[in-house]
């Protein structure tokens, strides 16, 4: 690669799935160049191919992507070209991954290997690109993303983490890797607004030192236009547009382009609803005084500090705050997960320290990480009825698979995925089967941990209107927990913002996005 080169050229890229002898394309006649220092962003709805085409710009595509036709060069080395590689240039890509290029993938935890520490794990990967990086360095790169308490973070293992300081941790691992080109898909999906926008502009300022390309996937458009300098548009598997961030989201041409843009305006009032009619008002999920400690001798820690919540049938309560600041263990603690050192918890009535089989069905759960909700060796379909066969209901096989089409099909899947594997889904595909699965029981209350995180703009308000549509239908609770300002207002009929494991502020939604009355949730708005 010659000084000036383009950092990335793609000329005329075709490419497939193949699996049982069928093919599906999935990207047609794909050009596109980036050149040293640009930031690209690749923006499109779930499921249109732009994940496809970031992992074969680092020869990083499934073994059933198969490449028909033109070629993806990187950093002047051809990592897609063919439905073949050669041994050498197998050897050659493995070599711009290790040296040159970095990837942050939109799920943190595959990323991360679950049995070593942060702190060791971050030192191997360094050295695998031939740099060395002590403890009192890698906190310091900890540091730079935000972690506010790197050393606790480096000795414990990623399940021990927030999904948002995973992905932090990957974010410092990639810059600490010093690469020429960054591939980044949704890195900042299980962000708040507040650290997304540290962490992007960290990233950015990097990435501008440094003289680093960028290519970022993302459906968040508002995000793109701030932290990218250009931008093409992919809708099933072609680019529909492209060009200066500016120009292009402030006078899109295409009508693909256009709906993403209309659809990225969002308001902050909540949608009203009818309130579910049961026949006695016990809360779908009560939490008295609830505190949690975590770790043990010298390291015990409080992560959730006197905590009451009273959720109502058919009502919904938008749980905001940054990452870390306890959100996520409220979620484990309700599901039953992590036991409270004090206070009581019921659903639907009753208690959790009573029978499970009591409780088995009354609470589901939609996670933040959907890739890790799914046994990648049983099908989608199978998946989604798994929950049926766990409690045991007396349905026949047909019925299941009638209930799981219904499903599909209200969360707007193709039915035609129920006999695909989570690995030939995209992430949003695999958030909205999630949703399914956690519904076909009829849960009494749900547990929504940054539910629509995943999604683009187009397919998330899909999805919060299901969620609100299915709420009036089948009565349900929910709490739904999310850094996105803007979901929580669409779909929260009370919001309670949380800070340092302590409930700061709570109210009716709309009084609480207009009238913030505790400083950090006037934080939380001026950055969101």
């Amino acid at each position: 690669m010659t000084a000036g080169s383009p950092v990335v050229t793609v000329d005329h890229l075709e490419a497939e799935f193949r699996k049982n002898n069928v093919s599906t394309p999935v990207l047609s006649d794909v050009v596109l160049d980036l050149e040293p220092g640009q930031r690209l962003g690749i923006v499109g709805e779930s499921g249109s191919g732009k994940t496809t085409l970031a992992l074969l710009l680092g020869g990083l595509q499934a073994e059933n992507c198969v490449v028909t036709g033109g070629s993806v060069d990187t950093l002047g080395i051809t990592t897609a070209s063919g439905p073949q590689q050669s041994p050498s240039a197998v050897s050659q890509m493995r070599s711009l991954r290790r040296n040159d290029l970095a990837y942050i993938e939109q799920n943190p935890t595959a990323a991360l290997d679950p049995t070593m520490k942060i702190g060791k794990q971050f030192a191997l990967a360094v050295s695998a690109s031939g740099l060395t990086m002590d403890n009192t360095e890698i906190a310091q790169a900890l540091t730079a993303v935000n972690i506010l308490v790197p050393e606790t973070v480096m000795t414990s293992y990623p399940h021990e983490i927030s999904g948002g300081m995973a992905q932090r941790v990957v974010i410092a691992l990639a810059l600490a890797r010093q690469p020429r080109l960054i591939i980044a898909d949704e890195p900042t999906a299980a962000l708040d607004a507040e650290t997304r926008a540290e962490v992007l502009d960290l990233l950015v300022d990097h990435c501008n030192d440094q003289k680093i390309s960028l290519i970022w996937v993302s459906h968040d458009l508002p995000a793109v236009s701030q932290w990218c300098t250009r931008a093409v548009v992919v809708q099933r598997g072609r680019i529909v547009e492209e060009g200066p961030v500016d120009a292009l989201f402030a006078k899109p041409q295409h009508p693909y382009t256009q709906s993403l843009v209309a659809a990225s305006v969002t308001t902050a009032t909540s949608q009203s609803q009818a309130a579910a009619q049961l026949a006695n008002e016990t809360p779908a999920l009560k939490m008295e005084s609830v505190s949690v400690w975590l770790g043990r001798g010298t390291r015990r820690t409080q992560i959730l500090d006197d905590i009451s919540l009273d959720i109502q049938p058919g009502k919904t309560l938008g749980l905001i705050g940054g990452s870390g600041s306890g959100k996520t263990t409220i979620a484990k603690t309700a599901l039953g997960l992590i036991a409270p050192v004090t206070g009581r918890i019921s659903v639907a009535g009753y208690d959790h320290k009573g029978s499970r089989r009591q409780l088995a069905g009354r609470i589901q759960a939609v996670l933040q990480n959907p890739a890790a909700a799914f046994n990648p060796r049983q099908m989608i379909g199978a998946s989604i009825a798994e929950p049926l066969r766990a409690r045991r209901q007396r349905r026949s096989q047909t019925e299941r698979e009638h209930r799981v089409r219904e499903l599909l099909g209200l969360v707007d899947l193709d039915l035609r995925l129920a006999t695909r594997f989570p690995h030939e889904l995209s992430g949003g595909q695999l958030q909205r089967a999630a949703i399914a699965r956690a519904l076909i029981v009829n849960p009494e209350f749900v547990v929504f941990d940054e539910a629509v995180s995943a999604l683009d703009v187009a397919v998330r308000n899909t999805v919060l209107t299901l969620i609100r549509q299915l709420q009036t239908e089948m009565g349900f609770g929910a709490l739904f927990i999310t850094h996105e300002l803007a979901a929580a207002a669409q779909i929260a009929d009370e919001i309670a913002v949380i800070s340092c494991g302590q409930i700061v502020e709570s109210g009716p939604t709309q009084e609480i996005f207009a009238t913030p009355n505790h400083p950090y949730t006037i934080s939380l708005l001026e950055t969101a």
